[in-house]
């Protein structure tokens, strides 16, 4: 090809390309493509005869945007505004609810001493596991029906440490736990109705593994009943026939208290008249779990948000034991289909007292809110930001806003993009609980993650 021939082919191709750039920043749109975002802004430019002797204006520079994120799972109020927040915020559950509330009445000591006694005896009853005259019993970490040895698994890895058995109306429920090494359990369940052993979850193996040894304690009906692996940090298998949900979040650490025996009840809604909720009750499944360690105080309130899904929890410890109270021994029972509890307390000067508490549920009167502080101290103009809740299931009846100032808000839903068009170099999150009907139960708020987009200076 002929030198003069290059030099004609690369104008033409030149000149295409300038023709393409004009086509886009005529059509008013320019393209900024980087590795953590791309931001599609509009370009301005005036357009003038080129006989008119008026001088174009510039484009004005582009906001290039970088992310950063936010989490904050609730376990202290570091990054909460506690002037302006309303909402109970439960340390040991680290969640936010409506609050708890319970009444105290003190008992005579002759009267509380005669509870506190017939549930220890409810509780010996339990062991044997009976039912329909027919008795399961542990012996030698295995399990026997009617002293005839049950065989359920040969655990050759590892050595059993514990057994617990727990008789349901119609079958029994065994839970054994295995140590494999000095930092590995687990935990195996299964369900025996005088025949057939099977296996929870179904498909075998253990439902619960854990760093820390531990029993099991369960409670409930056939068609739903609760697991609970008392350890330092606890786990939780929810079984309803075939179907199992893990409820291990609601058990940490601060929940166990360093490791109890639990012993676990299942309190549906017991509508009162009219079909109104009876006292301390929700339309829907509550299940109480408590300590039978002695020395270890401790009340765990769960219950439903979600159809046949524990979605809250809170700790009702704190309500229970008095001012000056140290340390405690609880039972559970039921008057008048209302969930009480007996404790037997001790104060500083050595003195017992015996107190029936009932629980009068979640004071759910007005709406409540949570409000943050900025949670981005460093400065920058944030332009655009997304919230996330980190259980989504347990956020039902939670509106929640954001702000780049902490006075203008603009509400979202969760995962939904909020693009702020006015300057602000902080970022807020605020979320409003909406009061529920009597008998609704309290929506839970666990966690917060935030993604937002930062002006580059």
């Amino acid at each position: 090809m002929s030198h003069r021939a290059v030099l004609l082919r690369r104008t033409l191709l030149v000149g295409a390309f300038g023709i393409f750039g004009a086509a886009l920043l005529v059509a008013g749109v320019l393209v900024v493509n980087r590795p953590d975002i791309a931001v599609r802004v509009p370009v301005l430019r005036s357009i003038v005869p080129a006989d008119s002797g008026a001088t174009p204006t510039a484009p004005p520079a582009v906001e290039r945007l970088y992310t950063e994120s936010f989490s904050d799972l609730l376990s202290g109020d570091g990054w909460i505004d506690v002037g302006r927040t309303t909402m109970y915020h439960d340390l040991v559950t680290t969640g936010y609810l409506f609050p708890p509330t319970v009444t105290r009445t003190l008992l005579l000591d002759a009267e509380g001493e005669r509870v506190r006694q017939l549930a220890d005896a409810a509780a010996r009853a339990a062991s044997p596991a009976c039912r329909h005259g027919r008795c399961v019993t542990v012996r030698d970490a295995a399990i026997f029906l009617d002293g005839v040895p049950v065989t359920v698994s040969s655990f050759s890895a590892g050595t059993v440490q514990s057994v617990r058995v727990a008789a349901f109306d119609g079958f029994w429920v065994a839970g054994f736990v295995v140590r494999r090494s000095p930092r590995a359990y687990d935990g195996y369940l299964f369900r025996f109705d005088g025949t057939v052993v099977r296996a929870i979850p179904a498909a075998g193996g253990p439902a619960v593994h854990s760093a820390y040894e531990g029993t099991f304690g369960f409670g409930g009906t056939d068609d739903d009943w609760l697991a609970v692996y008392g350890a330092y940090e606890g786990s939780a298998v929810r079984v309803r026939g075939n179907l199992t949900e893990d409820a291990s979040s609601f058990f940490g650490a601060r929940v166990m208290r360093g490791g109890f025996e639990p012993a676990v009840v299942r309190q549906p809604a017991s509508p009162a008249k009219r079909g109104e909720p009876a006292e301390g009750q929700v339309n829907g499944t509550v299940w109480y779990v408590w300590s039978r360690t002695e020395g270890t105080l401790a009340v765990v309130k769960l219950w439903d948000i979600e159809p046949n899904r524990i979605g809250g929890a809170t700790d009702l410890t704190s309500q229970i034991m008095g001012a000056g109270e140290l340390t405690g021994e609880i039972a559970f029972g039921e008057s008048g289909g209302v969930p009480r509890f007996v404790v037997r307390v001790k104060n500083r000067q050595g003195e017992r007292s015996y107190w029936a508490i009932t629980d009068t549920g979640l004071a759910a009167v007005t709406p409540r809110e949570v409000v943050s502080k900025n949670v981005h101290p460093t400065g920058g103009l944030v332009r655009r930001a997304t919230l996330s809740v980190l259980d989504s299931a347990r956020a039902s009846g939670v509106t929640f806003s954001l702000s780049n100032d902490g006075e203008r808000w603009q509400e979202v839903r969760e995962g939904q993009e909020a693009v702020f068009t006015h300057d602000g170099s902080g970022l807020f999150w605020r979320a409003v609980f909406v009061a529920p009907s009597p008998g609704v139960p309290s929506p839970f708020f666990g966690g917060v993650h935030l993604e937002y987009g930062v002006v580059v200076p």
